[in-house]
């Protein structure tokens, strides 16, 4: 990978998965969990800044409310732990989680996926 873990980036090009739109301004907010050494595409994770979101879906979302400035984030944002993407992604170097708290991004992810897992989570699972 590219980039450490925890490195929050900047990239552009992003298909949401919930609703299959384009992101044509770009998402200042992927968070590297994997590589596929095969062909070098990189699972991640989506942050948001609808941070009101985790009110009605609490298990589904990583909040960085509390450390949004210390990680470089230019507001309070979640860590979508409902969708893993795939895709040659890449970008600027926005920011970081600490180890701390990108092992606890980790925990949380895998007791989401292990409950609702998405197409990709069987792919990396045994990597995380």
């Amino acid at each position: 990978m590219s980039y450490k873990k925890g490195t929050i980036i900047f990239a552009r090009r992003t298909i949401f998965a919930d609703n299959g739109q384009y992101d044509l301004t770009g998402h200042p907010g992927l968070i590297p969990v994997a590589i596929d050494d095969y062909t070098d595409e990189m699972y991640y994770l989506l942050l948001t800044s609808n941070v009101s979101r985790i009110l009605a879906f609490p298990n589904q979302y990583y909040d960085l409310s509390n450390c949004w400035e210390r990680v470089n984030l230019k507001k309070p944002s979640l860590i979508n732990l409902r969708y893993i993407y795939k895709d040659h992604a890449s970008g600027k170097k926005i920011g970081g989680l600490d180890p701390r708290t990108y092992k606890d991004v980790i925990r949380k992810l895998k007791i989401y996926q292990n409950e609702h897992p998405c197409e990709y989570y069987e792919e990396i699972k045994d990597r995380l």
